[in-house]
């Protein structure tokens, strides 16, 4: 179609330019495939990518991944991951890997640090694994193009037990960027693999895509800050500024490309040639400057994604850096994840029926303080900087709470992996 066309023209192709142009000398590419699940709506329609590649476009993708096409047959998405995972190992002159998203390059490498024993092993031996849930068609392929590689596998074990500090590096001297579009405002996923895993390596997020289509394209791979150019072709955008939104004006005028001014504020509303017209993102997007004459835009956080059980407004971006100070009160701490909720159930740190905070914490590389310590520590942290800066961004109206009051908080430190664990039997 030619809205997957533009796609595909405006932003994918630009893209892979864009990376040749600037890291030079990458060869060989790898990626790691989501499972497609075949899945339809309740009067049986068939549910499909928004914007599947062109079919001109297939044969020269094909050409930049050299994992075998009878993976891409595989259901399961653990064992689509594994196989994804044991033929980029397999390769040491690695130069491009690509993710979908940030958080399913977090998802890849956690499963990497928790099933790198069995992948050497299947590296040592040429075969995959016979614990592998795979139809016997497709493990025969597979096993087809494996050749034992001893060398490799003692080479790639002693990595893994160095840690997985900097492992992307570690594990592919020669890889020089990894393609994973940001996730959902998940900034901690984001901050774990440039900090941790992919240390050292380019992480490049070239897509601001959402299911309605493309919005931009991001021009500097080689920057750390993600910022994309919009793309009038393919979305015409329209602006909210953020600041009148919050004075509970539900619907204050909107502004154009040409209107909008650098360093504002704005929930982007969009426009398609499929026929969606002025559709509210909920995106909140700040303007950093201007590519000729075409606004360049940096994504900030969700609408919908405030927490206040007292009339308070505090982001999730605003939380999760709150978070981060907090930690950083033990040298060597890493916050593997959180998750915060609003309650109205009495908590062990409430008085009466107070509404209050319950925040869950899983916390590594902290030693010689018990998990009561833990968590008072991490408590009154978390409460005194919500308190500050709640006050610094005047988001809280003297009129819902007064001077110095803030929501009661109740913090639980989690064991390690709990998240994981969680995550995983929810999806059974």
């Amino acid at each position: 179609t030619a809205t997957a066309t533009d796609s595909f023209l405006q932003g994918t192709a630009l893209c892979l330019s864009t990376i040749f142009s600037t890291f030079l000398g990458i060869q060989e590419t790898a990626r790691v495939y989501q499972a497609s699940l075949q899945r339809r709506s309740d009067s049986g329609i068939p549910i499909v990518s928004s914007a599947p590649p062109p079919p001109f476009a297939n044969k020269y993708l094909s050409k930049l991944d050299s994992l075998p096409s009878a993976a891409l047959d595989i259901a399961s998405e653990p064992e689509l991951l594994y196989a994804c995972l044991l033929f980029a190992l397999w390769d040491k002159t690695l130069g491009l890997l690509e993710v979908a998203t940030t958080l399913h390059l977090y998802d890849a490498f956690t499963y990497l640090q928790n099933n790198w024993l069995m992948l050497t092993e299947d590296l040592d031996k040429g075969c995959l694994n016979p614990q592998l849930q795979l139809p016997e068609s497709t493990r025969r392929e597979l096993n087809f193009f494996l050749r034992p590689d001893p060398s490799r596998a003692c080479e790639l074990r002693a990595q893994f037990e160095q840690g997985f500090e900097g492992i992307a590096r570690r594990v592919w001297p020669e890889l020089q960027v990894i393609l994973a579009m940001d996730a959902d405002f998940d900034e901690l996923a984001e901050d774990s693999v440039r900090e941790f895993f992919c240390k050292g390596v380019s992480v490049y997020s070239a897509l601001y895509r959402v299911a309605e289509g493309l919005i931009g394209v991001n021009l500097w791979p080689e920057k750390l800050e993600q910022r994309y150019v919009l793309c009038p072709r393919s979305m015409f955008c329209e602006f909210l500024p953020v600041d009148q939104l919050e004075t509970g004006d539900l619907q204050p005028p909107t502004l154009c490309m040409w209107d909008v001014e650098e360093n504002g504020l704005y929930e982007l509303v969009i426009s398609n040639g499929a026929g969606l017209y002025r559709y509210r993102t909920g995106d909140v997007v700040k303007v950093t400057g201007f590519y000729n004459q075409c606004p360049v835009i940096q994504m900030l956080s969700r609408q919908s994604q405030k927490l206040g059980v007292r009339g308070e407004r505090i982001s999730e971006e605003q939380f999760y850096q709150i978070l981060k100070r907090a930690t950083q009160l033990w040298p060597g701490a890493r916050l593997i994840d959180y998750c915060c909720v609003e309650s109205s159930i009495q908590g062990p740190l409430c008085t009466g029926s107070d509404p209050h905070y319950e925040v869950f914490l899983e916390l590594r590389g902290i030693r010689n303080l018990s998990e009561d310590q833990r968590y008072k520590v991490i408590l009154k942290a978390v409460a005194s900087d919500m308190q500050e800066g709640v006050s610094k961004v005047k988001l809280v109206e003297l009129l819902h709470f007064g001077p110095g009051v803030m929501p009661s908080m109740s913090c639980v430190c989690l064991k390690y992996k709990t998240q994981v664990q969680l995550t995983n039997t929810r999806s059974v």
